[in-house]
C-alpha cells in the first residue's frame, strides 16, 4: 500500500513537472504567433490604406475625365451648330477616346472598391480576433501562474507549518518547563526559610530542639559518667 502511494506521489510530481515544461513553452509560442497576428493585421491595415490611395486618385480622374468629356461635348455641339462639321468630328474622336479611357477607370474604381471593401472587413475580423488572442493570453498566463503558485504553497506551505508547529510545541513545552523548575525553586526558598525560622526558635528554647547541639551531647556524656560512678 505504502509503496503503490509513493509510486502515484511520484507520477503525481512528474506530470506536474512535464505540465510546467509544456506551460513554459507555450506561452512564448502562444506571444510569437499573436506577434504574427498583429504583423499580418498591420500588413492588411497597410493594404487598405493603399488601395483607398489608388482608388481615390482614379475617382479623382474619374472626375476629371468626366469634365473634360461634358466640355467637350458641349463645344461638339456648338460646332455642329455652327456647321463646323470637320471640328466637331474631331471632338467627337476626342470624346471617343475620353469615353474608353473613363470606361477603364470606372472598371478600376469598381475593382479597387469592392477590393477595398474586402480588406476592410478582413482587417476589423483580424482586430477583433486579435482582441480575444490579448485576452486569452493574459487569462492563460494568469491562470498557470495561479496554478503554480498553488501547487507550490500547498506543497511549501505543508513542509514550512508542520515545521513551524514543531517549533512551537517545542517552544510550549521548554516553557512549561521553566514555569515548573521556577515553581519548584520559589517552593525551596519557602521550605528552606521555614526551616531556618524554626530552627532559630529551636535554638531560643521555643519548642523541641531540631538538631543536636554541643550543650546536649556535654550533658549526655556526664549522665553517661554518673550512671557509671553510681
Amino acid at each position: 500500500m505504502l509503496l503503490k502511494s509513493l509510486t502515484t506521489i511520484l507520477r503525481g510530481h512528474v506530470e506536474d513537472a512535464a505540465q510546467d515544461v509544456v506551460d513554459a513553452n507555450t506561452v512564448p509560442l502562444l506571444r510569437q504567433q499573436i506577434r504574427d497576428c498583429v504583423a499580418a493585421h498591420e500588413a492588411g491595415r497597410r493594404a487598405v490604406a493603399t488601395i483607398a490611395a489608388q482608388c481615390a486618385a482614379e475617382r479623382r480622374t474619374e472626375e476629371r475625365l468626366a469634365e473634360r468629356l461634358a466640355d467637350l461635348e458641349t463645344r461638339a455641339l456648338a460646332a455642329l451648330d455652327h456647321g463646323s462639321d470637320d471640328l466637331a468630328h474631331e471632338a467627337a474622336a476626342a470624346i471617343a477616346d475620353i469615353e474608353t479611357e473613363l470606361d477603364g477607370v470606372h472598371r478600376t474604381v469598381a475593382i479597387y472598391s469592392r477590393e477595398q471593401s474586402r480588406l476592410r472587413a478582413m482587417v476589423a475580423q483580424q482586430k477583433a480576433r486579435l482582441s480575444e488572442l490579448r485576452r486569452g493570453e493574459r487569462l492563460a498566463v494568469a491562470t498557470i501562474a495561479a496554478r503554480q503558485a498553488s501547487r507550490f504553497t500547498a506543497s511549501a506551505g505543508r513542509s514550512t507549518l508542520s515545521e513551524a508547529e514543531a517549533t512551537l510545541t517545542c517552544l510550549r513545552e521548554r516553557l512549561e518547563a521553566d514555569e515548573a523548575a521556577a515553581a519548584a525553586l520559589v517552593e525551596l526558598d519557602a521550605e528552606s526559610n521555614a526551616d531556618a525560622v524554626r530552627d532559630r526558635l529551636a535554638d531560643h528554647g521555643f519548642g523541641t530542639p531540631v538538631r543536636v547541639t554541643a550543650d546536649a551531647v556535654i550533658a549526655r556524656l556526664r549522665a553517661r559518667q554518673t550512671a557509671t560512678t553510681c
